[in-house]
């Protein structure tokens, strides 16, 4: 099973207008990791059949509903680090933090 484990360093916002938006993707995120490798989160309209996740090149295009654009703007803005995973075999990926202290909180 070859993976992908990288920490996000940044990341830009896009937020789609227009009504050509329920076609296509309603919003996206990219991600930025240290060795070049850049990660696009495309959330789609709920109506939308999600795609299989990929990777193309040096860059990963995955998908989500728009239902979950909030959980992921709160993770990456609120947890430090964070990181992006990726499993080749299942094509599954997800963005998270790594072990933390219980009861740690946020300043």
């Amino acid at each position: 099973m070859v993976t992908y484990h990288k920490q996000i360093l940044s990341y830009k916002l896009f937020l789609q207008l227009g009504p050509y938006a329920e076609d296509q993707y309603a919003a996206s995120i990219q991600l930025f990791m240290s060795d070049d490798i850049n990660v696009y989160i495309k959330f789609l309209s709920e109506r939308k059949t999600i795609p299989v996740n990929v990777k193309i090149g040096n860059y990963y295009k995955v998908y989500s509903p728009i239902s979950r654009f909030v959980n992921f703007m709160d993770t990456l803005r609120n947890e430090k680090p964070c990181y992006f995973h990726f499993n080749e075999t299942t094509k599954t990926a997800n963005v998270g933090t790594h072990i933390e202290p219980v009861g740690e909180g946020e300043d």
